[in-house]
Formats: structure tokens, C-alpha cells, sequence
């Protein structure tokens, strides 16, 4: 008997060494079978990102090409500013006006009789391939081509990298424009720049375990850790709501939107991976799309219960957009999509037009 437990006890300690020793192999062996396949992915996703130039190859404030755009880099630009390049098998022309701001010349005093939108937000409301196919100018012909007795201006005060807290702190000029509808498309800065950064200086552990492949599947961001920072998004875009409320004005905010990963091409996967790795290098990193889209979900759910609540008007855009052939990116859009994303806005800015009082000069019909 005593044999057998000494026999026991030999076979029980072979088992923990063997446990103790093949556990950090087999780490090993994953987290190199993860790298392997990382690099399979950066090279799928380079074929891709060469056909889909991204918004950020034409403002980024690396690419010295563009400097010229830039007063204060993810803040402003330079009044003024002109540029035409080539990206990829594409051409970007941006015409930056005298007010610092994408698309035609505008007086900061409203014209007698317009109906004046402005659209606020980061490099979504930015982006497009001239001027006149941005969604704001978009938005400006589709409602003018359905209100042609009314003078409708929609002004393009996109720039990229901003986050939802932008206009509260500059919301002097803002309202000096007279708006009688305030536009705001606005999510993935918030996550990407504040929300994940901020999560990372509070957890620095997680931001150094996630230097490595295997943990960053192993230790995820969990969505419900970011829900104090999705409300403070959420609350930034209610108190523009009140602001807009108290000038007079009608505010609606976007859901935000993204490409649904299953339904993507391989390649488009790939890029996407490479994509959200990129905007989350410098915080908690993410390990794929995935990752990203779960916390995009999430925000999206604190979004619908401000606007369930009545605390946050506007259309659930990521239900109308989620096709991968609207996007190019993680978040930018095609020309298809950009004309998709105004269209969301219509009936919402539609009803404002309509609900207009009838003395009103901006309302349809009025002098």
C-alpha cells in the first residue's frame, strides 16, 4: 500500500513539473503562432489599404504633404488652405475657406431667409473626394432639390480627430452662426482617442500586457469597463442638445456606424485588423476588429437609451449602415456610404424644416 501512494505521489509531481514546464512553452508557442499570423495579416491588409485610401493618407498630420492644411493639427485648420493629391488610384481636392473650415465662402451672420444646418463632428464629416461630395454638401443638395421655394446652407464644420467635448468649449462661434439645425456625427474619436487612452492610464498593467498577442486575447477590454466614458459622449452631445435648445436652434445626433466584419471580404478583414490595431497602438490595444465593434455596440446601446429617454434626438445611422462596401475603413466612408449617411439625416432634418413656424422666414413658402 505504501508503495502504491509513494508511486502515487512520483506520478502526481511528474505531472505538476511537466504542467509548470509546459505551460509557458505552450504560451510561447501560441503567442509565435499569433505573430506568425499577424504578419499574414499585415500583408493581406497592404493590397487593401493601396485600392481604399483612407481620409487620413489626405489630412494626417504625418503625411508632410499635408502640413499645409494645418493650423493646429486635429484642431484647426489654416484658413485658406488648398490641397490636390493623388492617393491610391484616387484624387483628394480640399478647399479650406476663410472661416477655417471645409466648402464654400459663408457669412458668420445668417442670410435673410436661409435655413442654415451645421454639421458638426470629426474626419467622417470631413472626408470626401472634393468639396461637393462630403455628407454635408450632399445633405445641402437632397434638401434643397425636396425644399426648392427655401434657401438652405449646410455648413461643413467637420475636422478631423475631434471629440464630442469640441463645440461645448467653442460653442460662442457656434451659435453666432445662426443655426436652425445642428448636426452631430460623432463616436469613434471619443472611443479611440479618450475612452480606451483613458482606460489605459488607470490600468497602465493592461497596457503593457498588451504588448503581447496571446494577452490581448487573453486580458480583452471588456465593453461595460468604457461605460463611464460612453456617457460622458452621450452627455457631451445632450448638453449641445440644450445648447442648441436655448439658441433657438434643433440639434440631432448620429449613432455612429461601422463595416459588420462577417459580412466583409477576407482582405477587408485583414485591414481592418491592422486598422483598429493602429488607432488603439498607443492605448489598450485592441485585438482585432472585433474587439473594436463590441465597444462600438456598446456605445451604440448608451446612445439609444439618451435617445429612448427623449435626452437625444436623431436617426440610429449604425442600423442603416453596416454593409462593408460603404466603408474603407474601420469608420470613413466610400462616396456610396457618405451619400448614405446624409440621407440618414434627412427625415429628421425634414421634420425641423416642416415644424417651422409659419411666420418664420426660413420656413418653406415664407418671404
Amino acid at each position: 500500500m505504501a508503495r502504491v501512494v509513494r508511486q502515487g505521489r512520483r506520478i502526481t509531481l511528474r505531472l505538476l513539473w511537466a504542467l509548470i514546464l509546459g505551460l509557458p512553452l505552450l504560451a510561447i508557442t501560441f503567442e509565435v503562432w499569433l505573430a506568425l499570423a499577424w504578419q499574414v495579416t499585415l500583408r493581406g491588409a497592404e493590397g487593401r489599404r493601396l485600392r481604399s485610401p483612407n481620409v487620413s493618407d489626405v489630412d494626417g498630420p504625418a503625411n508632410r504633404r499635408t502640413q499645409s492644411l494645418w493650423a493646429i493639427p486635429w484642431r484647426q485648420y489654416r484658413p485658406n488652405a488648398f490641397l490636390d493629391l493623388p492617393v491610391g488610384r484616387d484624387h483628394f481636392v480640399v478647399r479650406i475657406n476663410s472661416q477655417g473650415f471645409r466648402g464654400p465662402e459663408f457669412s458668420v451672420t445668417k442670410p435673410t431667409g436661409t435655413f442654415r444646418i451645421v454639421c458638426v463632428g470629426g474626419s467622417t464629416t470631413f472626408q470626401g473626394r472634393s468639396n461637393e461630395e462630403t455628407y454635408p454638401a450632399l445633405l445641402e443638395r437632397r434638401l434643397q432639390a425636396k425644399y426648392p421655394q427655401l434657401k438652405i446652407e449646410v455648413l461643413n464644420l467637420g475636422i478631423s480627430g475631434l471629440t464630442s467635448d469640441y463645440w461645448l468649449e467653442r460653442s460662442a462661434y457656434l451659435f453666432r452662426l445662426q443655426p436652425d439645425v445642428v448636426l452631430q456625427y460623432e463616436g469613434v474619436n471619443d472611443i479611440a482617442w479618450r475612452a480606451l487612452p483613458t482606460f489605459a492610464m488607470k490600468n497602465p498593467w493592461l497596457r503593457k500586457a498588451h504588448a503581447s498577442f496571446l494577452l490581448q486575447h487573453l486580458l480583452p477590454v471588456e465593453p461595460e469597463e468604457l461605460d463611464p466614458y460612453f456617457s460622458v459622449t452621450v452627455e457631451n452631445q445632450v448638453r449641445l442638445a440644450d445648447l442648441s435648445r436655448q439658441h433657438g436652434a434643433v440639434h440631432f445626433a448620429g449613432s455612429f456606424a461601422g463595416p459588420d466584419y462577417e459580412r466583409a471580404p477576407r482582405d477587408f478583414q485583414q485591414y481592418l485588423d491592422v486598422n483598429v490595431a493602429a488607432w488603439t497602438s498607443n492605448s489598450a490595444r485592441l485585438s482585432g476588429y472585433r474587439a473594436y465593434a463590441r465597444l462600438l455596440d456598446r456605445y451604440n446601446r448608451s446612445f439609444e437609451q439618451a435617445r429612448a429617454s427623449g435626452r437625444v434626438r436623431g436617426p440610429l445611422v449604425h442600423r442603416q449602415l453596416g454593409d462593408p462596401g460603404l466603408f474603407v475603413d474601420l469608420c470613413h466612408l466610400t462616396q456610396a456610404g457618405l451619400l448614405r449617411l446624409a440621407e440618414a439625416f434627412v427625415p429628421a432634418v425634414s421634420a425641423a424644416i416642416e415644424s417651422r413656424p409659419a411666420s418664420s422666414p426660413a420656413t418653406p413658402g415664407g418671404s
